[in-house]
């Protein structure tokens, strides 16, 4: 394949390349800095075409316009990683001004004043790899959270055209001038073809870096749905525990006691299980805060919420029904387990010791009442009756004791 021919190549690839920065440019979601791909993209297609025509037209075009253009999309390369991960900074933009105008009058010195191709091709290659070394060193050792194959990509497509331009400064400087033609000219073709694949595999870093890091971003945004779902239903629990729990004991309150209750007796008449009620009720405990006061009151009956959610079973449900009375709900258990139980709790209560202002306060004692869901009771309200009639009974016996209905 001849020279020419080779150049044809290179410009359809660098179309096609062309045409796919711009189509994703215009069509997807991309970043700062891509724009400035595309860009060097259409200058690598511009300065190939020029190269077409080196017969046809003026050396200011097809040497002096097409090496800038190159040079050109090898700057934007670099300027665009820099914008792309946010670490382009103003000084960059005078370097790359100040390089790529003495690279133009380097060039217009050895094209019009004093022709030397062969110094051409080693300025060329100076410049060149010095912008692709730029570029490569950002890819590799400023990695962003994002870094990912597109990286790899765009760093190996510019190290092996970096390696590339270094053979070829060797090969111009110290070879070609050795070689016979057929030699100089497949060495020629070789790093046109080298180009051509290099380019391709350019575009395709870049294209993949601009859809990894929209995948980044997408996984973000993702993680931060995450939380605020987590949080709206974490803060949707707390709400609901505040709905249903006694701020002072940290038992239910008795709106849940009345959706447990009926919830309870349902299931029971569904499946035949057993229901206890029981009713709790301090003794003398208005004589108590008349004595100590509501505060030691209050550090009662937080010591007696706490003693309670740890005596009882999990799947037993504890509410304070109002003031210092406590009603329970004991799901599949028999009257006599539940009343053994409830005994042990009592028991602990008179054993309890609390302490307000650094002070002992003296034992408390309770009285409770119990019953059982039967086939006559149409309602739960019946079967808390029961129990309140229990607790009664309980209290004129002499209190600090517990009885059955």
């Amino acid at each position: 394949m001849d020279m020419k021919t080779l150049v044809a190549v290179g410009i359809m690839m660098a179309l096609a390349s062309t045409l796919s920065m711009a189509t994703t440019l215009l069509t997807r979601r991309v970043y700062p800095g891509f724009g400035y791909w595309t860009f060097g993209v259409l200058c690598r297609t511009l300065g190939s075409l020029l190269f077409l025509f080196r017969d046809q037209l003026s050396l200011w075009l097809t040497i002096i316009l097409a090496n800038t253009l190159l040079l050109a999309d090898i700057i934007l390369i670099g300027r665009g990683v820099r914008v792309f991960r946010d670490q382009h900074h103003p000084n960059h933009s005078s370097i790359e001004i100040a390089a790529l105008l003495s690279f133009i009058a380097l060039f217009i010195w050895l094209t019009i004043v004093v022709p030397d191709t062969k110094m051409r091709i080693l300025l060329w290659c100076v410049y060149s790899s010095a912008f692709m070394s730029w570029a490569i060193f950002i890819l590799l050792t400023r990695r962003p959270a994002w870094f990912g194959s597109g990286d790899q990509f765009l760093a190996l497509a510019l190290i092996f055209l970096v390696l590339a331009t270094f053979i070829r400064i060797g090969y111009t400087a110290f070879f070609e001038g050795l070689l016979p033609d057929l030699m100089v000219a497949s060495g020629q073709a070789v790093f046109i073809v080298i180009n051509i694949g290099m380019t391709l595999l350019i575009v395709l870093g870049q294209i993949i870096m601009n859809a990894q890091r929209i995948e980044y971003d997408y996984c973000l945004v993702q993680q931060e749905l995450e939380r605020d779902i987590a949080e709206r239903k974490y803060l949707e629990t707390q709400l609901r525990e505040e709905t249903i729990r006694d701020p002072l004991t940290g038992l239910f309150n008795r709106r849940y006691l009345n959706e447990s209750l009926q919830r309870e007796f349902s299931r029971c008449q569904r499946n035949g299980g057993s229901l206890i009620i029981a009713m709790l009720d301090l003794d003398h405990f208005k004589r108590f805060n008349d004595s100590y006061g509501h505060d030691a009151g209050d550090a009662v009956l937080r010591a007696v919420g706490e003693l309670l959610q740890h005596s009882l079973r999990r799947e037993d449900i504890v509410c304070r029904y109002g003031g210092e009375e406590i009603t329970m709900i004991l799901s599949e258990t028999t009257l006599a387990v539940a009343a053994a139980r409830l005994d042990g709790v009592r028991h602990a209560l008179t054993c309890l010791r609390v302490c307000h202002q650094d002070q002992e306060l003296p034992p408390i004692s309770a009285s409770i009442g119990l019953a059982a869901m039967e086939s006559i009771d149409l309602t739960p309200n019946t079967v808390l009756a029961r129990a309140d009639v229990a607790l009664y009974r309980a209290k004129q016996n002499g209190r600090n004791r517990s009885e059955c209905d």
